[in-house]
C-alpha cells in the first residue's frame, strides 16, 4: 500500500502470467470517487483504460497512447488453434536467400470463432496477435520447442524465443493477401520473409553472447475466405 497527495491511497498487485511476463496493477482510491487503475511501465504507472478477458487472453489498454498489454494468466494459445501437417516446401521465391530449409502448413484452423473473426475481421494489433500465437502454437506444436515464451511486442527483441535465446523465431501475420491478385501476393510474401530473415539475423547478431542454435521465420497469411496459411524458413546462425 502506499498513498499520493494526488491519487489518494493505492494498492499494487503484482502478477506473472504464463510465459513470467511480470507487470503490477496499481490500484487508486480517494474515498470519494470510483476507483482508478494504473499499470507499470517502468517506474511509471500510466493509466488504465480497459480491462478485459476473454477465457484465454487478459488484455489492458494503458497510456496516453492507449497502448496494450496482453498476458496469458492460465491457458497458453495453443488450445485455439488446430494444425494440418508441416512439410517440406520448395519456397517458390528465388530472391528469398539466407535459410537453410522451408515448410508448409496448408491450413491453420481455430476453435474457436473469436480468433477467426481476429485473423480476418480485425485491426492490425489483432493480427499481429493471431499471427504470434499461431507461430508459438507451431514452435511448440512442430518444432518441438515445448518451453518457448512468446514476448510483449511492448518489450521489443525477438517475437518468440527459448530460455536463454538459444532458439529465436521472427512471427508475422498478413491479412490483405486475402484480397490480392496472385502476382502481388507472392511479392508481398517474399518481401516479408526477406525481411524476417534479417530480422534473424540482426537477433543472432544481438543475442550473440549466448550463442543461438537456430532462428524461424513464421509467417502466416489468409490465402481465401476458408483457408489460413503458414510458411516457416529455418534460419542457421552465421
Amino acid at each position: 500500500m502506499g498513498f499520493g497527495s494526488v491519487a489518494g491511497t493505492y494498492v499494487d498487485v503484482s502478477f506473472n502470467d504464463l510465459f513470467d511476463h511480470a507487470r503490477t496493477l496499481r490500484i487508486y482510491h480517494d474515498g470519494y470517487n470510483p476507483p482508478g487503475f494504473g499499470l507499470s511501465a517502468g517506474t511509471e504507472f500510466p493509466k488504465v483504460y480497459y480491462i478485459s478477458n476473454d477465457g484465454v487472453r487478459l488484455r489492458i489498454l494503458y497510456g496516453p497512447t492507449k497502448a496494450s498489454a496482453t498476458f496469458y494468466p492460465v491457458y497458453a494459445p495453443w488450445a485455439l488453434y488446430t494444425l494440418k501437417e508441416m512439410v517440406t516446401y520448395d519456397l517458390p521465391y528465388k530472391d528469398v536467400t539466407g535459410y537453410s530449409q522451408s515448410f508448409t502448413i496448408d491450413n491453420i484452423g481455430t476453435t474457436r470463432i473469436l480468433e477467426h473473426d481476429m485473423a480476418y475481421h480485425g485491426q492490425s494489433e489483432d493480427v499481429a496477435r493471431i499471427g504470434a500465437e499461431v507461430a508459438y502454437t507451431v514452435a511448440r506444436g512442430k518444432l518441438g520447442l515445448s518451453d518457448v515464451v512468446m514476448n510483449d511486442p511492448s518489450e521489443g527483441g525477438s517475437d518468440l524465443y527459448t530460455p536463454g535465446h538459444k532458439v529465436v523465431i521472427e512471427a508475422r501475420m498478413l491479412q490483405r493477401t486475402v484480397y490480392e491478385p496472385i502476382e502481388g501476393r507472392n511479392l508481398d510474401l517474399s518481401d516479408q520473409l526477406k525481411q524476417m530473415v534479417g530480422r534473424l539475423h540482426s537477433d543472432f547478431s544481438y543475442y550473440k553472447s549466448s550463442t543461438p542454435t537456430a532462428g524461424y521465420a513464421i509467417l502466416t497469411y489468409i490465402a481465401d475466405q476458408n483457408t489460413i496459411k503458414t510458411i516457416v524458413l529455418k534460419v542457421l546462425p552465421p
